[in-house]
Order: C-alpha cells, then sequence, then structure tokens
C-alpha cells in the first residue's frame, strides 16, 4: 500500500504537524471519525479527502464543505488559490487551504533535498548553545559593568555594597526575561532554552554599555545632546532588534520573514514613542537648564578640551581688545 504524507500548516506559515498514513484515502475534517482531527472553526466536520491511486497520482476532493477548499499556487510571482470542484488531481508537495490551516500533500516518492554537510570548526567556535558560552556572558557582563562603573568615579558617590547589589539586581532581571522567553518556548515549541535565551540577554546588556559610550562621545566632540539621544535610541533599537530575533528564533515557529518584520517593528514604534516623548516635554518636565549643562568629558578625550576658567580668561581678552579698539576709534 502507498504512504501519503500530510503536513498541517497554520495560516501563518508555522509548521504544526507532519502525519504519514499506510492507507489509500485520508479524510480531513473536525468529527472524530477523521483520520486528520482539526481544530480550526472554519473547516466543515467532514472537509476534505486525499486518495493516492494506484499510478502514485494524488487526488484530493472536497466534501461538500461550508467554506471550500482551495488549491494554492505560484501566479506570476504571487501565491494564489482555486476552489476544487469535485476531484482534482494535484502534484506532491502541493499546499491545500482549509478554513484557517494549509495542508501540504506528499506522496510516498516525493524527492528531498540532499543533507547538509556538518562545519566541524564552526560547532567548535563560539555558539549561544554551549554551556561555556553562557558563563562567559554572564561573568563578562557582570566585570564589565562594574569596570564601567569605577571609570565613571559612582564608587565616590556610592558605597560598593550599593553597586554589587544593583549589579545582582540587573542580573536578575535579565534571568527573569531569559525565563518568560523559555516558558514561551516550552508552550510553543516543548523546548525551553533558558540557558541559551539568558545568553542572548546578556550578550544585549553586554553591548549597551559601549553604545552608551560611543553615544557619548558624540554628544561630546558636537557639544549637541540631541545627537546624543537619538544616537543611543537608534543603537539600541538596532541592538534589541537583534535580540527579539534570536529569541523568537528559539522560542517560536514564525517563518524568517515575521521574524525580521516583527522583531524591527517593536524596536522602531518604542523609539518613536520614547524620542516623541523626550523631545515633546524634556523642557517642560525636566529641572536641567534648556543647554547641555549635563555633558561630561569622556574619560578618554578625541578632541582638545579647555577649562572653564581658560574660556572665561579667553573672553575677557576679547572684550578688552574690543574695548580698547572702540576707543581709538572715538579719539581719532
Amino acid at each position: 500500500m502507498a504512504k501519503i504524507t500530510i503536513e498541517i500548516i497554520s495560516l501563518h506559515g508555522i509548521k504544526r504537524d507532519l502525519r504519514v498514513f499506510d492507507k489509500g484515502c485520508v479524510q480531513i475534517g473536525r468529527s472524530y471519525t477523521n483520520d486528520i482531527i482539526l481544530q480550526d472553526s472554519y473547516v466543515s466536520p467532514e472537509h476534505l479527502c486525499v486518495r493516492i491511486l494506484e499510478g502514485g497520482q494524488l487526488v484530493v476532493e472536497d466534501l461538500d464543505s461550508r467554506n471550500g477548499s482551495f488549491v494554492v499556487s505560484e501566479m506570476r510571482g504571487q501565491r494564489g488559490k482555486v476552489r476544487l470542484s469535485g476531484a482534482t488531481e494535484i502534484d506532491s508537495g502541493c499546499d491545500i487551504a482549509l478554513g484557517h490551516t494549509v495542508i501540504r500533500v506528499f506522496c510516498f516518492d516525493h524527492p528531498v533535498a540532499p543533507a547538509k554537510a556538518m562545519d566541524r570548526l564552526k560547532s567548535t567556535g563560539f555558539s549561544v548553545n554551549r554551556k561555556v558560552t553562557t558563563w562567559y556572558a554572564l561573568v563578562g557582563c557582570f566585570l564589565l559593568y562594574f569596570i564601567d562603573a569605577v571609570l565613571n568615579n559612582v564608587l565616590k558617590d556610592q558605597m560598593l555594597g550599593a553597586i554589587l547589589f544593583a549589579e545582582f539586581l540587573g542580573l536578575l532581571v535579565v534571568a527573569i526575561w531569559a525565563g518568560i522567553w523559555a516558558l514561551i518556548g516550552r508552550m510553543i515549541r516543548h523546548r525551553s532554552r533558558f540557558r541559551v535565551h539568558l545568553t542572548m540577554a546578556c550578550l544585549f546588556i553586554f553591548a549597551i554599555v559601549p553604545i552608551v559610550n560611543i553615544c557619548g562621545y558624540l554628544g561630546f566632540v558636537f557639544a549637541d545632546a540631541r545627537l546624543e539621544t537619538i544616537s543611543l535610541l537608534t543603537l539600541c533599537s538596532v541592538a534589541f532588534a537583534f535580540l527579539l530575533y534570536g529569541h523568537k528564533t528559539y522560542a517560536t515557529q514564525l517563518s524568517v520573514r515575521a521574524r525580521i518584520v516583527s522583531s524591527a517593528a517593536i524596536p522602531v514604534v518604542l523609539c518613536f514613542l520614547v524620542g516623541l516623548g523626550y523631545f515633546s516635554f524634556s523642557d517642560r518636565f525636566s529641572p536641567e537648564p534648556p543647554y547641555y549643562s549635563r555633558l561630561k568629558p569622556p574619560l578618554i578625550c578625541p578632541v582638545k578640551t579647555h577649562e572653564i576658567d581658560d574660556f572665561e580668561g579667553n573672553l575677557g581678552k576679547l572684550f578688552e581688545s574690543a574695548r580698547d579698539k572702540q576707543d581709538k576709534s572715538e579719539s581719532k
């Protein structure tokens, strides 16, 4: 008896199940008498029948369903649907739309792509799946933020215990964030992968320090708070988009396109809202003066800087020179 393989896919391209039948006819619907039971309210109790003939041809037939069955095909680069009417012969690997569900039908001799060769060198390199990578990410994240606090003279204003407590609290937040994605992965893909999510979250936090310092350099060189804010929002949004893409890769079954679009859309919306609030209400609610008084020179100055006293002295010399010129012109 020839085999029929049916892959069950949701409307958004998420793979649900792959079933193999050693029978010539497979019936699909919501009724419990079917071979494949779909929990889709738009599917009829007896919706579709899939048969394989002696010659290996696949035939599908709609069983007078309420919403019909449709053959999904590519027409001029776009996906189109053709409604089934009676018994219709289809090719192996063809998609059939039933309500909000898509099934893909394969015959027993459907060709498959050759196996990919494993890159042994790549498997021994950096990977978020390795336990040692997680430990490196945790320790590196902790040390980087501690060194950054020391270099920025935070220890003069705060106790060492308070800084360590703040770092442990930050790592706890990162662990909770990773745990949420692990729970999502457990519900959707039946694998939590907590260690992988924790590694990606630590790498994101690890990247925030250089991003903040780079934006601080830009704000210092150009003496512009708006430039620093815009660059900070942009770089943080890009890093957050990569983080979301990584989480969705291991926790969900979304297609690559859906992961890219959703991962990019969320940071863009957040960046827009934060930027709108900052530039709209910063002058109204901020106790700081309207000029960039909070700007501090970085630890390594890329340009020559001057003290305020030197600036006042040079400004005084400039006024004296202008006054002398004015006196000479009046005396003439």
